[in-house]
Order: C-alpha cells, then structure tokens, then sequence
C-alpha cells in the first residue's frame, strides 16, 4: 500500500529512548499500520540499519544509542531535519469504466562513506603540526581514493595523545589537521601562520628539515640560525656565495611552497572538502591507551562522503563544549576508547583508524526447521568483544535477505560464538536467544580435509562432540545422499557447498520466519 504526499504527512515530536520499531509499532496500534524499515524508506530511501543511524545522527541529531547500540530518540536532540510519520494513502470508490494513471516517486539514498585512509603519528613530532617528510609513504591511499570518488568531499580530522589538558589538545589536532589541508592543497600562508604560532615551536629545526629533504645541507640536526643553514638557504634560492640572506616570510613563503609541491602528486583545491574541511578530535578519540606520550594517537585521518550525504558536523573550534556534548552517554561504541559519539559513529566503518581490519565474519541466522531468521536478535562472542543486534541485509551477501550478522575483526580468530533467536512479545532484544551454537572459523586453514569437514558439519548444526558417523549419516540423509556415514567425494563436496553458501537442508530459499 503507497502513502500519501509528505506535504500531508505528520512531524515526529521526539520521545525519549524511542526507535523507528516503537514509532511504527505506536502508530500501528493507533490505526496507522506502518513498519519501521516503510518508516525509513519513506524519510530516506533506504532500510540499511547501518545508514539509518547516518540519516538519525545528522537529519535529527541523535548521539545517544540504545543496547543494540542504534542510534535512539531524545527530545534534546538538535539536528537540521525532521522526521516524517506518512499516512497509508486511500482511495475508495474508484469507478471501474475508466482508465487511471498512478505515478511513483522512488528515492534512492546514496552511502554515505566512500573511504577512509590516514597519515600515521611517526608525520608529526609531540607538540607539533609540522608534517615530517615521511608523509610521502603514506599519501598514495589519499590520492587513490581521491581519483576513484572525483566527487566526493573530504573531511580531514586531526588527533593527539593525551599529554596535557583537554583544551589545549583539543586545538593542537586542530593546527595539525589545518597543517595537513595547507599541505596536500599547497598552502604556504597557512604554514607561515602556524610557523608564527605561539604554541609551536617550528623554528630553525623546521627550516633545516624542509633544506635537508630538498636536497641541500643544512648541518647537524638542532642548532639555529647558523652559516650551514644560510649557506642552503642561499643555494635553494640560487644566491651567490656571500650574499646576504634572511629568515623572513617570503624566503619562508618559496621553501615552504617547494616542500609542498614536492611531496605529493595529488591535485587537490578547497572545493574537494567540506565546508569546514578539517576538525580537531584532540585526545577524545585515541587508538591506543596511555596518558603518557604514545605516537600511533597523533595521527590525522581523511574521510571522503558522498556529495549529497555530508554528516552533521557537531565540532567548533577551539571549543570543547560540543564534545562534551557528544560523550554525554560514553556506555556504548563501537570502537573502544573512544570517547566522542559522532566520531565514532563515523569511524564504524574506518578500517584506517584504530585497528586494521583482517577479517570480516558472515553468518547466516536459521530456525530448526531450517528458515531464515529475518530481524533476528543475536549475541556473538568473537575476537574479545561481544556483538548485539539484529540479523539484516548485508550487502553483497548471497543468498540475499536480512538474516546476516556482519562483524569486521581485527584479527582472524578461531572460534566464535552465536546466540540467536525470536525474542518474546514485548520483550528486549537481548533477553531471549533460544539458539546457541560455538563456531569453528579456521575450518578454511586446514591441511586435514576430514578435520575441515568435521567442523563445517558442526557449524551446520552436527555438533562434533557426537559421534562422527551418526552426524554424517543424519547430514546425508537429509540430502537425499547414500547414508554411508563416511566422507565420500559426494558428500564433502555436498558438505562445502551447503556451509559455504549458508544453504542448508530444508532451506526454501524464502524470507519468512520473523
């Protein structure tokens, strides 16, 4: 059934702790039949739990995440959108002698996140916004990224390590992030500011950094303003021996504008970023734990968003009232450490930012009588850190539907365990996985062919504490094979495919268990 024009739809008013779920379900028993994924294709295009909570976070400015960690409602919320309740469009007493013409309007959303990459903490020294000549290693991703999405528009964000107070780090990774902007758009009045800032200390050691890497000697490391450094300076301006030479802004100007151009290829103006194009995290977000000096939290990370789906940006500069804002419910993540509830919302699908992802976990949620659990709640217990949802889409997965639980882990693990199942009527999502299975992952890596089996049959539902030859058995009367209980050609190969492509005995290939 379609809905009618938004011009006639309804305004949500927000309640506290509410879901798109509680507001369909509120509406459905006030005789205004809608579901949750109707709700959110009619406010944005799309059912994707992972970009509705995008669409929350910066259409009605959401920071707060229930125990499933989605993103929930509060009447404090301050976004720049509104939520749209429609009402079921009727039409009674069409006349059956004419001829109607009905039109559709589809919106399709764009993803929001197109990619991500960063510069590492080894580019800026403590206490420092200058970008070291070790960022050439780690510019390729950057100018990759930028020649796939040419659309796109980059968000750069600036971090430190937790030496100092909040404040003053807070507008650190804002010089840092504003260095890095300056640099990859070749901007030497930006770098003459910060090179003039009372809080750094670029100075002589700069400047005989910058003449080492183009290719002249500067002298030792340390020292000022000495005769190896003038000496350089006059051989990159291409002075005669002797001539007079000074430390002033427009020799700055030609050595910081030659040290740009000569580190990177990539061809950025202001109009690729957007509008503002860095920030600053300070401390709020680190990577690694310690209060002392840790280099891997002085990194500074790029994010590049669809045109039509930039984020919210809650942040001011110099202040760190936002961001307190922003941790005001710091019990739930998704990256552990970090402390700020947009950037984290927006590093979820960061594989640069914190630990690298080595492995991304697909499993298929069913019932006993083998049907796809759609929506299903789960637990998983994988890799040191316990996952809570709901079963959904999961694009690229085949077959398609939303019985999928995705996880993305840091390391490649060898078990995991899953806890799934219908919850009670008017229950949480938590409180009720009557499906429990522990999962053998490395069943890929094996050199032993019947050992691999073994564990594919247990993840199917075989336990391999039973005995072997009655599972197999069972396993090969189901699919209509000759029940010999043993590991015959036909079997294993029956056996791979049904585990590999989650296409079990019995699956109808239907999305129908609730």
């Amino acid at each position: 059934m379609a809905f009618e024009r938004k011009d006639r739809a309804r305004v949500y008013v927000p309640i506290e702790g509410d879901t798109l779920r509680s507001i369909a379900e509120r509406e459905t028993a006030a005789g205004n039949p809608i579901t949750w994924s109707e709700l959110a294709r009619y406010n944005w295009g799309t059912d994707d739990e992972v970009e509705i909570d995008a669409f929350l976070r910066d259409e009605l400015g959401t920071r707060h995440r229930g125990p499933d960690n989605h993103m929930v409602l509060s009447p404090d919320d301050q976004g720049r959108g509104r939520l749209l309740i429609p009402q079921r469009f009727k039409q009674s007493r069409l006349s059956l002698d004419r001829e109607y013409t009905i039109r559709v309007r589809q919106r399709s959303a764009p993803p929001q996140f197109l990619g991500c990459c960063s510069l590492p903490g080894i580019t800026f020294g403590f206490n420092s916004s200058f970008v070291r000549p070790s960022v050439v290693e780690h510019l390729q991703p950057l100018e990759a990224l930028a020649a796939a999405h040419p659309s796109s528009k980059i968000m750069i964000f600036g971090h430190t390590d937790a030496v100092g107070d909040d404040i003053y780090n807070k507008k650190l990774s804002e010089r840092r992030a504003w260095s890095v902007h300056a640099f990859i758009t070749n901007d030497p009045d930006a770098w003459e500011t910060l090179y003039n800032h009372p809080d750094e200390q670029w100075g002589a050691p700069v400047l005989r950094e910058i003449l080492e890497d183009l290719g002249y000697d500067p002298g030792g490391a340390g020292g000022g303003w000495d005769t190896k450094v003038r000496a350089a300076l006059r051989a990159f301006l291409g002075l005669p021996e002797g001539a007079p030479v000074e430390n002033d802004p427009a020799t700055r100007r030609r050595l910081f504008a030659a040290y740009m151009s000569g580190k990177h290829d990539i061809l950025l103006t202001g109009d690729r970023f957007m509008d503002p194009g860095y920030m600053g995290c300070g401390e709020f977000n680190p990577v690694a734990a310690g209060e002392d000096r840790v280099e891997r939290n002085r990194r500074v990370t790029f994010y590049l968003f669809h045109p039509e789906r930039l984020p919210n940006l809650p942040c001011s500069f110099a202040s760190t009232a936002p961001c307190q804002r922003q941790m005001a419910s710091p019990e739930r993540r998704h990256r552990k450490g970090y402390r700020c509830s947009f950037y984290d919302s927006l590093a979820r699908e960061c594989g640069c930012d914190g630990p690298v992802i080595l492995a991304t976990l697909r499993i298929r949620l069913f019932d006993a009588w083998s049907r796809p659990m759609t929506e299903a709640p789960y637990k998983l217990t994988v890799a040191g850190s316990v996952l809570t949802g709901r079963a959904g889409k999961v694009p690229g997965a085949v077959p398609a539907g939303a019985s999928w639980v995705e996880a993305k882990l840091p390391v490649i693990p060898d078990r995991a365990l899953i806890e799934w199942g219908a919850c009670e009527e008017g229950g949480d999502a938590s409180d009720s996985y009557p499906y429990r299975l522990e999962l053998y992952l490395d069943h890929a890596s094996l050199d032993d062919s019947e050992d691999a089996a073994i564990r594919r049959l247990h993840n199917l539902g075989y336990p391999s504490e039973a005995p072997t030859m009655e599972n197999l058995r069972t396993f090969q009367f189901f699919h209509r094979l000759t029940d010999t209980g043993l590991l015959d050609e036909q079997t294993v190969a029956i056996l791979e495919s049904s585990h590999d492509r989650c296409t079990p005995a019995g699956y109808s290939g239907l999305e129908d268990v609730p």
